[in-house]
């Protein structure tokens, strides 16, 4: 798939919407790249607070591991059939934002395969990293522009004993 990329210029289409791509295509031809089956949990360390799982997993799913070791991971209001992968690439703005940071700051790692072909992994599943370059920051809104994420290690929370949304209007 990479080759058609790299050789003749084709684009490479990624996102749950695989049948209603970019309008700003039109009508050229273009390759669909589906994550779906990048949908496991790879490691889980409950005691370190990270948890490393394909691309294609659900936050839906997601949240439900998490949530059954006692952690936590702020994604307040995300669609639900939305993939951990289209959520890093997307990386949304959130309500918990401001205590807990953007989706930049809870990537630990993450594997990309570039447009050529090549896998690449960046970052490493701990809390300080101070060597190099954080590639991870720049993968987090990219919006796949950089390579297609298949796997990302996430920084988990306690999960909170109660959380209370208030709503101002003005």
């Amino acid at each position: 798939s990479t080759d058609r990329v790299r050789d003749e210029g084709v684009p490479a289409v990624t996102g749950a919407s695989l049948d209603r791509p970019p309008s700003s295509l039109g009508t050229l031809p273009r390759l669909g790249v589906s994550t779906d089956l990048l949908a496991e949990v790879i490691d889980f360390q409950p005691r370190d607070l990270t948890i490393t799982v394909g691309a294609g997993m659900r936050l839906s799913a997601l949240a439900r591991v998490v949530e059954e070791a006692g952690l936590w991971l702020p994604l307040a209001r995300q669609p639900d059939d939305r993939s951990v992968g289209g959520w890093v690439a997307s990386a949304p703005a959130g309500p918990f934002d401001g205590s807990f940071g953007p989706v930049r700051r809870h990537v630990l790692a993450c594997t990309l395969i570039l447009w050529d072909g090549r896998s690449t992994r960046w970052g490493r599943p701990v809390m300080k990293n101070v060597a190099g370059y954080e590639v991870t920051k720049l993968i987090c809104g990219s919006r796949a522009r950089l390579g297609i994420v298949t796997t990302v290690t996430l920084r988990l929370w306690p999960r909170p004993r109660m959380l209370r949304h208030f709503h101002l209007a003005g």
